[in-house]
C-alpha cells in the first residue's frame, strides 16, 4: 500500500495537488475526493496496514487497479498543460508529503 500511495501522491504533487502542512492523509483524501475519489481507498489501505484494526485488500492487483484509476481521474481533471509542466519538473516529487 505504501508504494501505491506514494506513487499517486507524487502524481498529485506534480499536478499541484498537495497536502497542506499538518493535514492528515485522510483529510487530504477527503479534500480532493471530488477530483480523485479513488485516492481514498489507497489512503485507507495505507492507514489500515500502518495502524491495523481495519480490513483491507492487500493484493497487488487490487492496489494497482486503484492506483491506475486514480491516475485516470487525475488525467481527466488536470489540464494537459499542467501535466506537461509536471512531467518536466525534476523535483516536484519533493513537495509530496
Amino acid at each position: 500500500p505504501k508504494s501505491a500511495y506514494r506513487s499517486v501522491a507524487d502524481a498529485l504533487a506534480e499536478s499541484g495537488l498537495r497536502r497542506a502542512r499538518g493535514e492528515s492523509r485522510e483529510a487530504f483524501a477527503a479534500r480532493i475526493a471530488d477530483v480523485m475519489p479513488s485516492f481514498s481507498p489507497v489512503t485507507d489501505a495505507l492507514e489500515a496496514r500502518a495502524f491495523g484494526g481495519r480490513a483491507y485488500d492487500d493484493s497487488v492487483a487490487s492496489l494497482a487497479s486503484v492506483a491506475s484509476s486514480a491516475r485516470r481521474e487525475l488525467r481527466a481533471h488536470v489540464p494537459l498543460l499542467r501535466r506537461v509542466v509536471a512531467f518536466f519538473d525534476p523535483i516536484s516529487f519533493l513537495t509530496a508529503r
